[in-house]
C-alpha cells in the first residue's frame, strides 16, 4: 500500500499524522494520541496487513 493512501486513511479516521515513512516502515504521529486512537491505528494496520511501527510523541511536561 502506498504511503499517501495510509496517510489519507488515517487522516480520515481523525488521526493527526506527521509522516508515513516506507523505508523504515514508520508512522510518526503529529502529536500525542490516546490509547483508544492507538488501538484504532493498530487495528487498521492489522486489517491491511501492514507492518509499520508507530511513533507517538509524549506530551511535554510543563517546567515550573
Amino acid at each position: 500500500m502506498e504511503t499517501a493512501k495510509i496517510f489519507e486513511d488515517l487522516t480520515k479516521m481523525g488521526i493527526r499524522v506527521k509522516i508515513v515513512e516506507n523505508v523504515s516502515n514508520t508512522i510518526q504521529l503529529a502529536d500525542t494520541h490516546t490509547d483508544e486512537e492507538i488501538a484504532m491505528i493498530e487495528q487498521y494496520l492489522k486489517e491491511n496487513k501492514l507492518d509499520y511501527k508507530l511513533v507517538n510523541p509524549q506530551p511535554e511536561e510543563e517546567v515550573a
